[in-house]
């Protein structure tokens, strides 16, 4: 769902404060797509809820689907976790939860994980026979939800990558932060001091930050405490399969 109208929150739906828009991208993708799987619509939404909404729809009224996937472009799976999380969809076939997994989080290099692993637990899955996605685009707000867990005995949390401040342009960076936490009205810490006292030390000890926290939202600051420093062998199948992703995916090389 590509969608240029300026949101709320002044950001406009694919386009960025450079007045990129990521059009290019998904002609690009899908010159590749020779499974035709890519879908790509315009559509004229206010925000980043209602473009969600928009999919939603589309897949209800033209895509013979039990379950919609809710999924953002920094995020990346291993084979391991999704061929789990299908496998307890089919388990657990309740079209009245949403299903929630845990994930590992990145900052400035695929190879800087934060450690331990925050609490969060987004929503994954949810069905394709529900009315709307609830009061937000991951149904953070449902009664109804579910984490994941493997089929192997004792069962384990099932995970997924996030490279959620790993860019090319550390503008863009930051550009992430303020929109990302503007659009769920999160107040953010002093990004100049953020940066010189966070962004520029990692992944050198923060001289008592770690016990602070270090995320940039407020309310979230102390889901960060440590970064681990971890090998290719961590990272998902994809970055194997093409290691060239890994310098496109971050200039910090």
């Amino acid at each position: 769902m590509n969608s240029e109208k300026s949101w709320d929150h002044g950001l406009k739906g694919n386009v960025d404060t450079y007045g990129n828009t990521c059009k290019p991208v998904i002609e690009k993708l899908k010159k590749q797509d020779i499974w035709e799987k890519i879908i790509s619509i315009d559509c004229d939404t206010g925000d980043q809820f209602h473009q969600c909404m928009e999919g939603y729809r589309y897949i209800q009224n033209n895509l013979n689907a039990d379950w919609v996937m809710l999924i953002d472009t920094d995020e990346v799976w291993d084979d391991y976790n999704l061929t789990q999380a299908i496998s307890y969809l089919k388990r657990n076939e309740n079209h009245d939860y949403v299903y929630r997994a845990r994930l590992y989080t990145y900052i400035k290099s695929p190879f800087y994980r934060v450690e331990p692993e925050e609490v969060m637990a987004p929503t994954i899955f949810v069905s394709a026979r529900r009315k709307d996605l609830g009061k937000n685009h991951r149904c953070c707000q449902e009664a109804f939800m579910q984490k994941m867990t493997t089929d192997i005995i004792p069962r384990k949390p099932i995970w997924f990558h996030h490279f959620v401040y790993v860019r090319r342009d550390f503008n863009t960076v930051l550009e992430k932060i303020r929109n990302s936490n503007g659009y769920e009205g999160n107040k953010i810490v002093d990004l100049e001091d953020w940066t010189e006292n966070v962004w520029n030390k990692i992944p050198e000890p923060l001289e008592g930050q770690w016990r602070k926290g270090f995320h940039p939202a407020v309310h979230f600051k102390k889901h960060w405490a440590g970064i681990k420093e971890i090998t290719l062998d961590d990272l998902p199948e994809v970055f194997h399969e093409h290691p060239h992703l890994l310098g496109e995916l971050s200039g910090n090389l």
